[in-house]
């Protein structure tokens, strides 16, 4: 990941998270910034987008990297990942309820 000096003496910070910033805002806590490409030089905010630690997690153990799926199916891919992510953890909080 590319990282840019942020102060003096010793602060950096990685470049993919302050363009998402400068765009979005701050990152929630439990939340990530994905390459869409699966290029981490790509750190253009249309390459860029936030996903929870669960769908990060699904989208990690996918057969293919999200790089080498077709472009077109790349945001589809992520809204999976992002339901799954939601029913688990709906799950969860069921059976913690219960």
């Amino acid at each position: 990941y590319r990282k840019v000096k942020t102060a003096e003496p010793n602060q950096w910070a990685f470049v993919h998270r302050l363009v998402w910033e400068q765009h979005n805002g701050s990152i929630p806590k439990g939340k990530f910034i994905r390459f869409l490409d699966g290029d981490k030089e790509n750190c253009g905010i249309e390459n860029l987008t936030l996903i929870d630690r669960g769908a990060h997690a699904i989208i990690n153990r996918w057969e293919r990297p999200l790089g080498e799926i077709e472009p077109d199916v790349r945001p589809n891919i992520i809204g999976i990942a992002m339901l799954r992510s939601a029913i688990s953890r709906h799950r969860t909080q069921s059976k913690e309820e219960s």
